[in-house]
């Protein structure tokens, strides 16, 4: 009766260990969602010419000064989470000719506002 009671917690604290492996399993693969869609939006920024004293000027619609909000689901086949919708938000200054630019990906995961930022600078070519 002894050996079952034990055997039983054992069990039972095995199972709730595994649980949270698995959640905080899940939680990195959003968080690397999060991360991948910044990291992917930050790039673009280094593949395009700037050269806003060109004649005609070369400022990509990217590089826009002001801030864009956009709606991202960072849920997919890959992650296998399902829908987690968040937002992406696109924010580009310019001191001097040279533009700062950051990227912020808002989301929401198991009742927690989760989110990631990235920043980068694009001087003229």
């Amino acid at each position: 009766m002894v050996a079952m009671a034990v055997l039983a917690i054992c069990a039972v604290a095995v199972t709730q260990a595994l649980l949270q492996i698995n959640r905080q399993a899940a939680i990195s693969r959003v968080t690397n969602a999060a991360k991948a869609e910044a990291l992917s939006r930050i790039q673009q920024v280094s593949q395009c010419s700037y050269n806003p004293d060109a004649v005609p000027p070369v400022v990509p619609t990217l590089l826009t000064v002001g801030t864009t909000t956009q709606a991202v689901d960072l849920g997919s086949n890959l992650t296998g989470l399902g829908s987690v919708p968040g937002t992406a938000t696109w924010t580009v200054a310019s001191v001097a000719g040279i533009l700062s630019v950051k990227c912020t990906i808002k989301y929401q995961y198991l009742n927690k506002n989760l989110s990631y930022e990235l920043f980068t600078y694009k001087s003229p070519d």
